[in-house]
């Protein structure tokens, strides 16, 4: 028996086709729970048939390097085949690292007067390498350093596919939401990740943030905040889909499942005790 996607959410849902379909870049959801976070991002995957689909998720307890993002999102969509560009850039600054030469100097004795006579009996010979920063810094720390050139190469990649591929990105912060991440990251994400993605032709991006959306609206005309608790009568309508075929009484199972201090239900838990009901009593999930 397949799994439930994303249980209810009807206007949301209709909100979403509505802006893969349009010619807005951004659409930004702010969504309660961890679990309807998921299931949203399967959906639109699942709802999304012009694009070929690249995804992040991150949690708030992570530190995120700039270049392990953009290659993360590379990850479904071809790697190395698809962006090369991008991909010769993080070797290119992998191969500068291995052939960096280190200088070695050998001193013996240089400490030695010209007073008296030299004994050399039992002297040791000491070897210092000395090497700059630079050339002492590891390949993930300059790949960082040099972000600015890796994001070109990787914006030349999807330009240089217009016409071939439309690409869309559902990025995902969950725990804390993105206001939990560093200040570095955020300020590159909004400030020049958002801004730079927003002038090329052929993509999309839709940002899932366990919170709430307001701190994209300056991107996206489809931001919205998915309430925590699902209401009576959605959940009737979400559960009848798939007991019509059954004599179960599926108005007292939604009843049972209402807290009557919220007047609804969170979605975690309607999903969590839904699926072993029509399991037993409903029709197949499809």
């Amino acid at each position: 028996m397949a799994e439930i996607l994303w249980c209810d959410r009807g206007y949301y849902k209709i909100s979403i086709q509505k802006w893969l379909e349009g010619d807005e870049k951004f659409s930004a959801l702010g969504i309660s729970d961890s679990q309807e976070l998921k299931d949203v991002r399967e959906w639109i995957s699942n709802n999304a048939q012009d694009y070929s689909i690249g995804w992040v998720h991150y949690d708030s307890d992570v530190q995120i390097k700039k270049y392990t993002f953009l290659e993360e999102l590379t990850i479904n969509l071809g790697e190395g085949e698809t962006f090369k560009k991008f991909y010769n850039s993080l070797r290119d600054i992998e191969a500068k690292y291995d052939k960096l030469p280190l200088p070695i100097i050998q001193e013996i004795g240089n400490q030695a007067s010209s007073e008296g006579s030299i004994d050399f009996g039992g002297i040791s010979q000491s070897v210092n390498i000395y090497g700059s920063l630079n050339e002492s810094m590891p390949p993930d720390v300059s790949k960082e350093r040099q972000i600015d050139y890796i994001f070109t190469e990787f914006i030349n990649d999807i330009k240089s596919l217009n016409g071939d591929m439309s690409f869309l990105f559902i990025i995902g912060f969950g725990k804390k939401s993105f206001n939990g991440l560093s200040n570095d990251f955020n300020q590159w994400f909004l400030h020049f990740f958002c801004r730079r993605m927003a002038l090329l032709e052929n993509i999309k991006i839709c940002i899932l943030n366990q919170g709430n959306a307001d701190e994209f609206k300056d991107f996206s005309d489809y931001d919205q905040n998915i309430p925590e608790y699902l209401e009576f009568n959605d959940i009737v309508e979400e559960t009848k889909i798939y007991m019509e075929s059954s004599n179960q009484n599926h108005i007292h199972f939604c009843k049972g499942m209402i807290d009557p201090i919220n007047d609804g239900v969170r979605y975690s838990e309607f999903k969590r005790k839904l699926l072993p009901y029509i399991r037993e009593f409903g029709a197949s999930v499809s």
